[in-house]
């Protein structure tokens, strides 16, 4: 590989990682948070300190994931930490996988070519935005990353020529994306619709053989994904909202200003597809599976997620991927060629100006957060406090006063958390972390 690349990509790197933590330092608050309680501190660190986790426990069910390298992370963090748990080493731990996606998109979007320099420009502006905060702020989320490098790397070899070593390949790959994500399930999807539209189109019949073993797997990872009564509470109702969410979402109003993506991304992006699409497909391989890829993604998050339909809208946390959609505009339009360079120069500075805005007001909101996530932190704590003289005082639950009682707690709720931490070994690694104080 050119060297040249290499030293852009590592300076690419240190670049989003240095703004990534500058938001774990600027944002991110010690105290464990929704999730974290239960999965991390009852289902993972208790049965690691009482002796009892095992192997299986690690491909237990997590809402409709099954989310083995995420344990595998936070448990080595938690371990090598010296039993402590640091929710911010974690974050900043993770931070590195964060920055590692859109280096590794690059990486096989420009196909081991350097990248020229006013590309690079870019791709260092857009990707240092505070746009994508949620998962970075939240140590238990970097199953978003895994999933995310599990399937670049699969459909990297897309690019080869696709014999079997470089199958295997993309086997493993989507079997690692699966067991990060319920949503790597789709990774073999999209491959087998691209060798299907390539081997139409280019008359390629010789990837034909391939399909059959990635709906297989498809059909397997299906299966074995829970189902959870509660989810059915998040699941779109009919297909008419299917179709609003589809839309709507399509806005990326999570990461953008103004609610421009369609005229911004979908509709350029659209024309040059239509305009070229035999050829897009042989050009763009690459380009086109992870295309492939986000409208199966998109599918799938309005059917899982479509019932929350205000909520999953104004998160970023479930926009992780398609913020790749800004690096792969460098390439297959802004960049594409020498033609109308002044229009591309206009659109260059309208993405930049829409991403911008959304980024200051994300930073807005996570100012604004932060006083009510101190609130949150300060209610958690309390109990905390108090779950220590819960022998004398009996459940706890004479600590509910009128002052506390007007602060909600999403998850774990106040009944919830006490049980949580009556969990002697629950609290013995608070107070060891030193998170137990009011």
């Amino acid at each position: 590989m050119n060297k040249k690349k290499i030293l852009q990509l590592i300076i690419l790197f240190l670049i989003i990682l240095f703004f990534k933590n500058f938001l774990i330092s600027k944002f991110a608050v010690k105290v464990p948070f929704d999730d974290q309680w239960e999965s991390e501190l009852i289902k993972l660190y208790v049965p690691y300190e009482e002796g009892t986790l095992n192997f299986r426990d690690f491909f237990q069910s997590h809402n409709e994931h099954r989310i083995f390298f995420t344990r595998i992370f936070n448990l080595s963090i938690y371990i090598l930490n010296g039993n402590i748990w640091d929710p911010i080493l974690v974050m900043r731990i993770q931070s590195i996988l964060a920055s590692l996606v859109p280096v590794l998109f690059i990486f096989f979007l420009y196909n081991y070519k350097p990248i020229p320099m006013i590309n690079l420009i870019y791709l260092g502006i857009i990707c240092s935005f505070p746009i994508l905060f949620e998962n970075i702020l939240w140590g238990f989320q970097n199953q978003f990353y895994f999933f995310q490098i599990f399937s670049i790397l699969a459909f990297s070899k897309v690019i080869s020529k696709m014999n079997w070593k470089d199958f295997f390949l993309i086997l493993v790959f989507c079997i690692f994306a699966y067991f990060s994500m319920a949503s790597g399930a789709l990774v073999p999807v999209a491959i087998g619709i691209y060798i299907f539209i390539e081997s139409i189109l280019l008359k390629k019949k010789n990837k034909l053989i391939y399909i059959p073993i990635l709906i297989f797997l498809f059909l397997t990872f299906y299966k074995i994904i829970p189902n959870l009564q509660n989810n059915d509470n998040f699941k779109i109702k009919n297909i008419e909202d299917f179709i609003i969410f589809c839309f709507e979402f399509l806005k990326l109003r999570a990461l953008m200003f103004f609610d421009l993506g369609y005229e911004l991304v979908w509709l350029p992006l659209l024309v040059v597809i239509i305009v070229k699409f035999k050829n897009f497909i042989y050009k763009y391989k690459f380009e086109s599976v992870y295309l492939i890829f986000l409208g199966l993604v998109l599918f799938s998050t309005a059917y899982s997620r479509g019932n929350l339909l205000n909520y999953t809208l104004f998160t970023n946390r479930y926009q992780e991927s398609f913020f790749l959609i800004f690096i792969l505009l460098t390439k297959i339009i802004i960049f594409r060629d020498k033609s109308l360079n002044w229009i591309k120069n206009i659109y260059f500075l309208l993405i930049i100006i829409c991403l911008f805005f959304g980024a200051k007001q994300n930073i807005k909101a996570l100012n604004d957060d932060k006083k009510k996530f101190r609130k949150k932190i300060a209610l958690e704590n309390y109990y905390l406090y108090f779950s220590k003289e819960k022998n004398q005082t009996g459940s706890g639950k004479e600590f509910l006063s009128e002052k506390y009682e007007k602060i909600d707690l999403v998850y774990p709720d106040r009944y919830k958390l006490i049980e949580f931490i009556s969990n002697p070994t629950a609290l013995k690694i608070l107070q060891k972390s030193n998170l137990d104080k009011p």
